[in-house]
């Protein structure tokens, strides 16, 4: 079974971009002590759009942070499935950009919570 990125994810936040805008360490050091370092890169365009797809060519030139360890069940562990994120900032937001992948390819289900569901409320 192949692996299907199944989920996308852009943020902005105003007040996060002077933080991280100085490649500060993206993750403390784990069980195998190598630090990751996020580099952000300055919007060259437009913002991207807020869709959930990470098609603009600016997350093309952006440096994607591989290689992530896990939290649980094991800290340190690598995770057992790829996930990748990307920083990109301009002078009012940074843009957040995370590649999920999954091997559950057409067997995941999701659920609408109350607070999902704005149009009911």
């Amino acid at each position: 079974m192949g692996i299907l990125f199944s989920r996308t994810a852009v943020v902005g936040s105003a007040w996060l971009a002077g933080v991280l805008a100085c490649a500060a360490p993206a993750q403390e050091p784990g069980a195998s002590g190598n630090a990751k370092v996020a580099w952000v890169r300055r919007l060259d365009g437009d913002a991207p759009r807020l869709d959930g797809r990470l098609d603009e060519p600016d997350w093309s030139q952006a440096s994607w942070i591989r290689g992530l360890t896990q939290k649980d069940p094991v800290e340190g562990v690598p995770g057992g499935e790829l996930t990748e994120v990307a920083f990109l900032h301009d002078e009012h937001s940074l843009y957040v950009g995370a590649r999920c992948a999954t091997n559950l390819t057409g067997r995941l289900r999701t659920r609408l919570s109350p607070r999902d569901d704005m149009g009911q409320t």
